[in-house]
């Protein structure tokens, strides 16, 4: 658990900075389809939330120090 903190506070590589900008821009367009009064529409947007929450979460955890 302490590694994975310090993984946290470490500086993320610029790749995965755009990857999170992209994961964020997901889960805007998934906040977006939840508004929505579609039903299909709402489950997509579920989907797209956590998929970004994923994909934000573990490219923080990314480091240059090995």
């Amino acid at each position: 658990m302490e590694q994975l903190y310090k993984r946290f506070l470490e500086p993320t590589p610029q790749f995965w900075k755009n990857i999170q900008k992209a994961g964020l821009a997901l889960g805007v367009i998934g906040g977006a389809f939840i508004a929505s009064p579609v039903t299909i529409l709402v489950s997509i947007g579920s989907y797209l939330i956590m998929g970004s929450s994923i994909i934000v979460g573990l490219s923080q955890l990314t480091s240059t120090e090995r």
